[in-house]
C-alpha cells in the first residue's frame, strides 16, 4: 500500500509504503525513476520495521530544526 508519493525534481519519485511478506509488515522507501512513461523501482530500498522506523522519524525532525531559517543555521 502506498503511503506517500513525493515527486523529486529530476522527475523521480520517493514512494513510501507498507508491505507484507511472509506475514511480516514493514515500511519501504524506494526511489522510483521514469523509464520510457513509466516509474520502475532502483534495486536499493530503504526497509523500517519497528524502532527503525521512529529512529528515522526523529532524525528527520531534528534535521529540520537544525535546517530551519528560525531555529538553526543552513
Amino acid at each position: 500500500m502506498i503511503i506517500k508519493k513525493i515527486i523529486m525534481s529530476n522527475g523521480s519519485e520517493i514512494r513510501i509504503s507498507k508491505d507484507v511478506v511472509n506475514g511480516k509488515a514493514f515500511i519501504q522507501i524506494k526511489i522510483w525513476e521514469e523509464d520510457n512513461g513509466s516509474f520502475k523501482p532502483t534495486n536499493r530500498p530503504i526497509v523500517l520495521i519497528g524502532e527503525a522506523l521512529i529512529d528515522l522519524i526523529n532524525g528527520l525532525e531534528l534535521s529540520q530544526y537544525l535546517e530551519s531559517d528560525m531555529f538553526g543555521e543552513a
